[in-house]
């Protein structure tokens, strides 16, 4: 049957297609949905989660990379289809992904954790700990954990370390009360939490239960260990997501070598 002109659809029309980066969020986001739906086995909903986490590195790592490549270039010309320009659609991403990331904490807090407790499986934090199992962690933190640490505190001397894509890092707020100027007192520490060693740490328990604590909660708990002569005032983690979006023009490029580690 043929549409009159007046029923004619103009396949130009944005507002018929979706972003293509928008469209791979929503994906990602069927993804948390199979994490948050109660009918699938525990672990399971533990794995998707995982999932979640790991679709959503690559993502910022790579097609958000490449955006970020394009605002930095100049370029402001809008997409063929959904008409979206590449900064508009960094702030449509940043949107959404900070919604999914709400939820991924929601559920994995609430909804998993909780459900893995009455499994027997228990997640603990330094100040849950008996005074048998931090002295059982102190002891493990000493002998496993101290001697392959890289702490650094940031001045004139020590510029922020180059830490590795992915990697899990603790940030320190340090207080030196022997420096005479005030402005001098507060220095950043970084801390790279290693990668070599078992993120799960499993404690003394009784029973059938298997309680475990994070590794980066152990460290969190004895930076003053690491710092000494500054007061640590506080501590908080972050990892880092960086460019893997390479483009090189082999063509144009006298020395590749050179193009690569530009590029890197």
């Amino acid at each position: 049957m043929e549409l009159s002109k007046g029923n004619a659809v103009n396949l130009n029309d944005t507002a018929y297609y979706n972003n293509r980066e928008l469209s791979w969020l929503a994906f990602n986001e069927r993804v948390l949905q199979e994490a948050q739906d109660g009918k699938n086995p525990l672990l399971e909903r533990l794995k998707f989660i995982s999932i979640f986490s790991s679709n959503l590195d690559e993502f910022f790592m790579v097609r958000v990379a490449g955006l970020k490549d394009q605002v930095s270039a100049g370029f402001n010309q809008p997409e063929n289809k959904a008409g979206l320009t590449p900064k508009k659609q960094l702030n449509k991403i940043a949107i959404k992904a900070h919604e999914l990331m709400t939820v991924q904490y929601d559920t994995f807090k609430n909804y998993v954790l909780p459900a893995l407790e009455l499994e027997g499986i228990e997640r603990l934090t330094f100040h849950d700990l008996t005074k048998e199992q931090r002295e059982f962690i102190e002891e493990y933190f000493d002998e496993q954990i101290f001697p392959v640490l890289t702490p650094v505190a940031i001045d004139a001397y020590r510029p922020f370390p180059m830490l590795l894509n992915k990697s899990l890092n603790l940030a320190t707020l340090l207080y030196d009360e022997k420096q005479a100027e005030e402005e001098n007192r507060t220095k950043l520490g970084i801390v790279q939490v290693p990668s070599l060693l078992e993120r799960f740490i499993f404690l003394p328990s009784e029973g059938q239960k298997h309680k475990f604590i994070l590794l980066e909660d152990v460290i969190s708990s004895f930076t003053h260990k690491l710092f000494t002569g500054y007061t640590v005032s506080s501590v908080t983690r972050f990892r880092i997501t960086r460019n893997a979006d390479l483009t090189i023009h082999e063509e144009g490029a006298r020395d590749l070598l050179k193009v690569i580690e530009k590029e890197l």
